[in-house]
C-alpha cells in the first residue's frame, strides 16, 4: 500500500482510506504488474530482478496497476514516480506505508 499525491500537491491518504470509488495509486496493493519489470503477475514465469531491486533500493519503474512505464525522478532525498493514469508516489510515502505494514503485522 502506498500514499498517492494529487497533481496539485494535496496529500491524500492511503488508497484503502480514500473510499470505494478512489483509484488505486501506482504502487498500491493489489498490484497486477511487477513495479520493476512491468510483467503481469499472472504470467507463468517470475521475472528476474536485480539484487538492488530485490533489496528495495530501486524506485519502481512501472505502474503496478496498468503496467505503463512511469516518469521517475531521483533526487538526493529519494525519488518520485508518476503514472499518467494512476498518479504520483514518492519514496517518503513508500517508506511510511512499509512502516505501517510492519507495525500492522507486528500487532496481528
Amino acid at each position: 500500500m502506498s500514499v498517492t499525491r494529487q497533481e496539485e500537491g494535496d496529500q491524500a491518504g492511503p488508497a484503502s482510506d480514500m473510499g470505494a470509488d478512489a483509484k488505486p495509486g501506482p504502487v498500491d496493493e493489489p498490484r497486477l504488474y511487477n513495479i520493476y519489470t512491468g510483467a503481469r503477475f499472472d504470467d507463468a514465469e517470475a521475472p528476474a530482478l536485480s539484487p538492488n531491486a530485490r533489496a528495495g533500493g530501486e524506485p519502481p519503474r512501472f505502474c503496478g496497476q496498468c503496467g505503463r512505464r512511469m516518469v521517475v525522478q531521483v533526487h538526493p532525498r529519494g525519488w518520485s514516480a508518476t503514472c499518467s493514469r494512476h498518479g504520483t508516489t514518492d519514496s517518503e510515502a513508500w517508506e511510511r506505508a512499509a512502516l505501517r505494514q510492519k507495525l500492522h503485522e507486528a500487532n496481528s
